[in-house]
């Protein structure tokens, strides 16, 4: 089970990223910077959003009562432990997500030298 879920991860994150490619490399042609450079630039940017959403979903209160759509009693529905630990899991795969892409894209840059 646990080699299926990563095996879905590692697909997810290799169509983004050549999604990411793509997109970034016509982008930024277009624009009249490089290749290398455009390329990234678009790996931050989708890195940013998604540390950003990870965020997001890191401190929304899985308790937070939803608008009810048509509910008899006045009780809120009650998170358990284990929503609590799917917002947690997904908040920490995003945020992962996020800096390995800024990364990758600061690794990327033509004008950032490392060593």
């Amino acid at each position: 089970m646990i080699a299926a879920g990563l095996r879905r991860l590692a697909i997810v994150v290799v169509a983004l990223s050549m999604f990411t490619a793509a997109m970034s490399l016509l982008i930024g042609l277009a624009a009249g910077f490089s290749a290398l450079r455009s390329v990234s630039l678009g790996f931050m940017v989708i890195g940013s959003f998604l540390f950003i959403a990870g965020a997001a979903v890191g401190l929304h209160d899985p308790a937070r009562p939803r608008p009810p759509l048509i509910r008899s009693s006045g009780s809120a529905p009650s998170s358990g432990p284990a929503d609590w630990s799917e917002a947690f899991n997904t908040s920490a795969i995003l945020v992962g997500l996020g800096v390995a892409f800024v990364l990758l894209g600061i690794a990327l840059d033509p004008y950032v030298r490392l060593f």
